[in-house]
């Protein structure tokens, strides 16, 4: 229980990048399709993944993650949700919640009682979709790798996304795409390691009437948790 409860926390910055990763690649512009070196079949069904995500105001989803590795004895699995408009997202899984309204980004430790603010810097590695998004626009080569039946019997399109840089620690990243509503539903992330790391997307809301209130955390609505102001 130690190796797996160790190997979550190591891999947990990834695992949040990953997250804005795999929806990014869903919401990108066609500017970053029409950048992308791969097959002209990949770059079609982004194009129609990305048309229909991209008119979006807001977005919300619950993820289901797996994190499996064989030889280190590995198999963990958690949830969490997300709620996301614009640059502002609410993060939230078993461990913390990651709050940013674009100007703040307030970081919830359940377990230490403790909650870090910070200012968002895009420049300093802070996370953010917007950030994100953008560092996708180059890089990466795509290719129809094929179909796959899934559990719920519907047919997936599979488009494997190979990082022009070596020395990122994951060398592959495989999307599951609805074939018939081109609608994102898994990827797996292929780390160095022999790490597979899984998202699996589910009840996906969007254009959903969304408070600037879900973007702030309320320091008082938690007395007891410990502010570290880093501003």
């Amino acid at each position: 229980m130690k190796g797996i409860n160790f190997s979550l926390n190591f891999y947990r910055p990834v695992l949040w990048m990953a997250l804005f990763y795999i929806l990014g690649m869903a919401i990108t512009t066609n500017t970053t399709i029409a950048n992308a070196q791969g097959s002209a079949d990949a770059k079609r069904l982004l194009d129609k993944m990305s048309e229909k995500y991209r008119a979006y105001k807001s977005l919300k989803a619950s993820y289901t993650l797996t994190i499996v590795n064989k030889d280190q004895g590995v198999n963990t699995r958690e949830t969490g949700s997300l709620i996301m408009k614009g640059e502002k997202y609410n993060l939230e899984s078993p461990d913390f919640n990651r709050i940013c309204d674009g100007k703040i980004v307030w970081t919830h430790f359940k377990d230490q009682a403790e909650v870090q603010i910070n200012r968002y810097n895009a420049n300093s590695g802070d996370l953010s979709p917007a950030q994100l998004f953008t560092a996708y626009k180059k890089g990466y080569k795509y290719a129809i790798n094929g179909t796959e039946k899934g559990k719920d019997g519907k047919t997936y399109t599979t488009i494997d996304l190979t990082p022009d840089n070596k020395d990122l620690p994951f060398f592959k990243v495989r999307l599951f795409v609805n074939s018939t509503t081109n609608v994102l539903q898994k990827a797996i992330i292929f780390n160095k390691n022999g790490t597979h790391i899984t998202y699996e997307l589910k009840n996906i809301q969007t254009n959903t009437a969304v408070g600037e209130t879900t973007f702030m955390f309320d320091t008082n609505a938690y007395p007891d948790v410990e502010v570290i102001d880093l501003r």
